[in-house]
């Protein structure tokens, strides 16, 4: 019976308003940190253009996954984009839907930024 109290009051102690409200603010400060870290990350894959607008300086690639899925890319290019064919610079005006590429990109706020697509 002693345990059983010892054990109850150990518990109380332990999990009273002030410890629980500190781990949740310190999961809730890691969660965002991982976010904010995670747009400085820089992708890179191969996939197939599913759609390319030279006029809105945009275009999406379907990047295969696992089990048969795709991950969707897309999103308007960088300003400083690069952007190849045939180991030469190129314009998005030079890609059709149904080619491989490969994309490097990052994700911001509003989606998808493309920083370098070529085949």
């Amino acid at each position: 019976m002693e345990k059983a109290l010892q054990r109850r009051h150990f518990i109380n102690e332990r999990l009273c308003p002030v410890n629980v409200c500190f781990i949740l603010c310190s999961l809730m400060l890691l969660l965002s940190a991982g976010q904010v870290l995670s747009k400085d990350i820089v992708y890179k894959m191969a996939g197939k253009i599913s759609a390319v607008e030279p006029t809105e300086n945009t275009v999406v690639i379907e990047v295969p996954m696992k089990d048969g899925e795709f991950f969707t890319v897309g999103g308007p290019l960088a300003p400083d984009a690069i952007v190849r064919k045939a180991d030469h610079s190129a314009a998005l005006a030079d890609f059709s839907p149904g080619e491989e590429v490969t994309v490097k990109w990052k994700s911001i706020d509003t989606g998808h930024l493309i920083l370098m697509l070529e085949k």
